[in-house]
């Protein structure tokens, strides 16, 4: 598979960088752009519906055969005339009417159900003009969607994997599939555990994509929404989230285009970069580090550089409190003071030292559970109890008879 990257706007000719990736029935060669994870809401619509222009113009220019979204346009549940779903009204309509013109196909899947809950309802309007080229699919279809090839698309849905083979198996081996266009999560990019919890409950309705079961069904790449930072495994690749809106994603933002050979099955892939993307940079400060004012001058030039060189640039100063200093807080203190008016600038405290305590006194009271935990056995006796007790503490053994003979004196003298 071809990496590389392509500029937006000085874009022609159309270049490729690498070696063919190969899985190996026709001999078409098509070009087929996937943008995902929109997230309209999440952040300013004007700087989202800004950076849009990206795509509009590769797709009202470049060799483009299809346009597929992979969904999570949305981000969350919008009132149909907020700012947000206008803008984001706006935008797809613009996209489906500009491939319109060109006699490009458009495709959309569902995304999660967290974030486009039916929203994609609102584009109906679309489907449903005559000789559009716009279709939606809300759940899993294959569909020769160009002139020998067949594309399986697979929006997120409400039951696992197990189920969803059952349900559409017969579908997606009933002929080639040359493409898989996917939202959701695959085994091999996802935490062990949430694997095994979907798979083991049969009325899970978590949907965690199998690679190695899909695999052998598919004869070209699997392409992927969902997971915004962009994985790849084999021939597996999330196009990731096309704006850049939080920290820890400090990967290239953009969309893809592949181009897919039906008669070889080799495919390569370019990502278009998103270059109008928000920069969301963080500074990390260890206290044991930072031994005096200087270090602490050099970190807010630094920062105020930055703020000064990109109006749109959003910082996080993560601290983390490594050592125990006893000018620690005060300096910390000093940092939100003197960036207290500016709404661009973050700060994350993280407190190894507290984190380490609570580490050790967890560890504590786990020994001692373990130590004492016969203390709660309700099939102990309380003559017992203290019996093994004395034994622990005080390394002395006595009859059970001289510990109740014991208690009953002490119950006495308390009558």
């Amino acid at each position: 598979m071809i990496s590389g990257f392509l500029h937006p706007i000085s874009y022609t000719p159309l270049l490729f960088f690498g070696k063919l990736k190969s899985k190996g029935c026709g001999n078409l060669i098509y070009r087929i752009a996937f943008e995902a994870d929109k997230h309209w809401g999440a952040m300013n619509v004007e700087d989202q519906y800004r950076s849009s222009y990206i795509i509009k113009k590769c797709l009202a220019e470049m060799p483009i055969d299809l346009y597929i979204n992979l969904g999570d346009f949305f981000d969350t549940k919008l009132l149909l005339n907020s700012k947000s779903s206008i803008y984001a009204i706006r935008d797809f309509t613009e996209k489906v009417e500009i491939c319109q013109a060109r006699g490009i196909p458009v495709r959309a899947i569902k995304g999660t159900r967290g974030h486009d809950y039916d929203q994609w309802n609102a584009f109906g309007r679309l489907e449903a003009r005559q000789g559009s080229l716009y279709r939606y699919f809300p759940t899993c279809t294959v569909e020769e969607t160009l002139p020998g090839m067949n594309i399986w698309y697979a929006p997120e849905e409400n039951l696992n994997f197990t189920n969803y083979l059952n349900l559409y198996y017969d579908m997606i081996t009933a002929k080639p599939i040359h493409l898989a266009a996917l939202h959701g999560g695959f085994d091999v990019v996802m935490p062990d555990f949430l694997v095994q919890q979907a798979n083991s409950d049969a009325l899970s309705t978590n949907l965690i994509f199998m690679y190695e079961d899909l695999e052998a069904l598919i004869h070209g790449p699997f392409v992927a929404g969902h997971w915004h930072t962009g994985d790849e495994y084999h021939h597996l690749t999330y196009v990731g989230s096309f704006d850049r809106y939080s920290f820890g994603e400090d990967e290239m933002k953009g969309f893809c285009i592949y181009e897919y050979n039906t008669e070889t099955e080799e495919y390569r892939k370019v990502k278009v970069p998103n270059f109008l993307a928000h920069v969301f940079k963080t500074y990390e400060v260890y206290i044991s580090q930072y031994k005096g004012v200087e270090e602490y001058q050099a970190l807010m030039q630094a920062v105020d550089a930055n703020l000064a060189a990109d109006p749109e640039m959003q910082i996080r100063i993560l601290v983390r409190i490594d050592e125990d200093r006893p000018d620690t807080d005060q300096q910390i203190e000093n940092l939100k003071f003197y960036y207290a008016s500016e709404r661009r600038v973050y700060f994350t405290i993280v407190n190894k030292l507290h984190k380490d305590e609570k580490k050790k006194k967890k560890e504590i009271k786990k020994k001692l559970d373990k130590t004492y935990g016969f203390v709660y056995d309700k099939h102990l006796t309380v003559a017992q109890k203290i019996q093994k007790f004395i034994e622990l503490t005080q390394g002395k053994s006595y009859p059970i008879e001289t510990i109740q003979n014991a208690i009953g004196r002490y119950m006495e003298g308390r009558e």
